[in-house]
């Protein structure tokens, strides 16, 4: 009886591995490479983190699918029939979470704002926080920006080892709907008069059709044309929104 022995027939396989990052939060891409290794045909991955193990085949991994942890990574390097093995570690953190409140600007005014508070994951800190895509950041709380016009905002929250982005919308709000009494459209007996007046709005001025300058700044006028003549009020709220109403006094 005779048994064949499984000898080595090359040289031995030197594992060597990097791992990129080696801190991060979870689901970020981590990108695992086994290239580098002299001598290898195969490449076998473990990831090991209490009783919890992955595997994993090929000489460069890209994943972003292991849980929150410490993770042991090992190579096993395989070629002529041995085996060489390489550590490292890779530590994955809970992600970046924050609240995020925005006031809208009006009627096209800088008076928007953003506000990024309750800030926690990753590595706990400290944190910068971005609205226009990392071009600057705010690096320590409180974390406010005012004067905002209406538009999408790129926010970034992150410190040394994670990031969480998202769009914040601010909206451009025109709610301003003033109206005039007794309406739009009044008819009169030549020799009278009546009474205009504006509903709503902080300030007023108040033209005939075709004038330049306003005969008046208040919210009611009282005319009494001799013919049919058009009115103009132009209204501006507190916010700075406004509104030109047109009337047409009927004689």
């Amino acid at each position: 009886m005779s048994m064949d022995a499984l000898l080595s027939n090359g040289p031995a396989p030197v594992a060597s591995m990097t791992i990129t990052p080696t801190q991060t939060c979870l689901n970020t891409l981590v990108n695992a490479n086994g290239f580098a290794s002299t001598n290898t045909t195969d490449y076998e991955w473990r990831f090991i983190s209490g009783s919890n193990t992955y595997y994993g085949d090929g000489g460069d991994l890209y994943f972003d699918n292991l849980p929150v942890g410490t993770w042991t990574v090992e190579l096993h390097a395989h070629g002529s029939c041995l085996e060489d093995v390489k550590t490292g570690t890779l530590i994955i953190k809970p992600k970046i979470t924050r609240t995020v409140n925005k006031t809208d600007a009006h009627c096209d005014q800088t008076d928007g704002s953003i506000t990024v508070t309750n800030i926690a994951g990753s590595n706990g800190g400290p944190y910068s926080v971005s609205i226009n895509n990392g071009a600057t950041f705010v690096n320590t709380a409180p974390y406010n920006f005012t004067n905002l016009s209406a538009g999408t905002y790129i926010t970034i929250v992150k410190d040394n080892y994670c990031a969480d982005t998202s769009n914040v919308v601010i909206a451009n709000l025109n709610s301003f709907n003033p109206t005039v009494s007794p309406g739009t459209a009044v008819t009169i007996t030549s020799g009278d008069n009546v009474t205009l007046t504006a509903n709503g709005g902080t300030t007023w001025e108040w033209y005939e059709q075709g004038q330049t300058n306003p005969f008046s700044t208040s919210s009611s006028v009282n005319v009494s044309p001799t013919v049919t003549t058009t009115y103009i009020v132009y209204i501006v709220d507190a916010n700075g929104c406004e509104k030109t109403l047109t009337i047409v006094v009927t004689v």
